[in-house]
């Protein structure tokens, strides 16, 4: 998968934020253009028609996303809308094709996932914490839990691990932890429900 401004052939005027999937056989699957645009977007590229899911041989139903897409239509939908992950869930996607640009540093991921059995569902469990370095291209667990362990995880991350990302203001983080402790505490918990 690769990201590119994208021309439309025939009309150099036209520009979309895209990406391309690209097959084993280094030939083009699916092109996607971005159907959420960030400002910055808005100023050169024009929106996607749509999110898109496609049928790719051995690996089913795949589908596409690109950085904004993620987030509430143009901030003006509601934030529970999830109207990415809605489409995604309702096509059944079984993989999730995901571009994003980050200029925050880095960037701290907390999965709490639900554990245990309801009904015939099984749930998975193994919350997670992790630190994605963009400018190192690396991923660090920093804690997890196994997928039947109740439990609530405690992690102490350094405050600079989180500084210079836009709209946060790290004196509200900091007052989140412990005046003695320049650290963030993220908490994931891990329960199972049962009627």
């Amino acid at each position: 998968m690769v990201g590119y401004p994208q021309i439309v052939k025939g009309n150099p005027d036209i520009y979309y934020n895209s990406i391309c999937f690209i097959g084993r056989d280094g030939k083009l699957i699916e092109t996607y253009s971005k159907h959420f645009l960030y400002t910055t977007d808005e100023i050169w590229a024009n929106e996607g028609p749509e999110f898109k899911v496609i049928n790719v041989d051995s690996l089913g139903k795949v589908g596409f996303g690109i950085c904004m897409d993620l987030n509430p239509y143009q901030f003006k939908a509601p934030f529970d809308a999830y109207e990415f992950a809605n489409f995604h869930l309702q096509q059944k996607v079984k993989i999730l094709l995901y571009n994003n640009y980050n200029n925050m540093g880095n960037i701290l991921v907390v999965v709490c996932n639900r554990t245990g059995i309801e009904d015939s569902t099984t749930f998975a469990g193994s919350s997670s914490i992790l630190s994605i370095s963009p400018s190192t291209s690396s991923i660090h667990l920093l804690g997890s839990l196994g997928k039947r362990q109740e439990s609530v995880m405690i992690i102490d991350v350094p405050i600079d691990d989180v500084d210079g990302v836009d709209g946060v203001d790290t004196n509200d983080l900091i007052s989140l932890t412990s005046h003695y402790s320049p650290a963030l505490t993220l908490i994931s918990r891990t329960t199972s429900f049962y009627r």
